[in-house]
């Protein structure tokens, strides 16, 4: 089972006015994100730096039935994740390393698996919105909108140099997240698929909104569905974290 864990929650920015949008009119790049970050939480949202938290979910790489699972997660920004599935394996990334154990086997990731993760890690950073105001080295463009659990979303295309790029979709009344595609590897099938993950179920914590469950399709099929509880944020994580077992 390649490891899933998904931290996007925190925004920060300040929004004083934002200009209400006339019926019928399409918004514009600047006015979506806006009303996204007000939605996050806005300027009194602290910055997401580092949380823990835990998963109960069910995982369907290897097929059909779905195997259930329970996980405890670490993340801190911008490049540190830990997954730990009960009974199954422990997955940890550290910048440009990472590893995985499972018993007493101890593996490196392999290039394609690393880099996997590491997409992950730039996504929350992209789901998160602020940077987007922020960084001025993003492109950002309007796409088609899209349907998503039956609730009209507004599109846009995230870019940016030696990334992959995302597919952000927002809700059209709450302007919250509701999905996030971009291309990444699958170890359980050797190659590139395209991801989506779709987020519902928003509860407020510690200042920001943040997805209670999350759905995610390998090529259009469900990959792994799971719900996030006790979610933490912290400012620091306690050394030795993200490092071997």
């Amino acid at each position: 089972m390649q490891a899933r864990s998904f931290w996007l929650w925190g925004a920060v920015g300040a929004i004083l006015f934002m200009p209400l949008l006339s019926i019928g009119a399409e918004p514009e790049v600047s006015t979506i994100l806006d009303k996204a970050l007000a939605a996050r939480g806005g300027a009194k949202a602290p910055v997401l730096k580092a949380a823990t938290w835990k998963e109960e979910g069910t995982y369907y790489g290897m097929g059909d039935a779905g195997l259930p699972y329970t996980a405890t997660c670490a993340m801190q920004m911008p490049d540190k994740l830990r997954m730990e599935v009960s009974g199954v394996f422990t997955m940890v990334v550290d910048g440009d390393k990472g590893w995985q154990s499972a018993g007493d086997a101890r593996a490196e990731l392999s290039k394609e698996q690393l880099a996997a993760q590491q997409n992950l890690l730039y996504s929350v950073k992209v789901t998160a919105i602020h940077v987007l105001k922020m960084d001025k080295g993003f492109k950002i463009e309007k796409i088609d909108d899209l349907k998503v659990n039956d609730r009209p979303a507004y599109g846009l295309k995230v870019t940016l140099d030696k990334h992959p790029d995302i597919k952000l979709y927002f809700d059209k009344e709450t302007f919250l997240v509701v999905q996030n595609e971009m291309r990444t590897y699958s170890a359980e099938q050797s190659k590139e698929v395209e991801q989506q993950e779709l987020y519902s179920d928003y509860k407020d914590v510690d200042g920001r909104k943040q997805a209670g469950t999350i759905t995610i399709l390998h090529d259009g099929k469900k990959y792994v569905e799971f719900k996030i509880t006790d979610f933490k944020p912290v400012d620091k994580l306690p050394e030795g974290t993200f490092t071997k077992d």
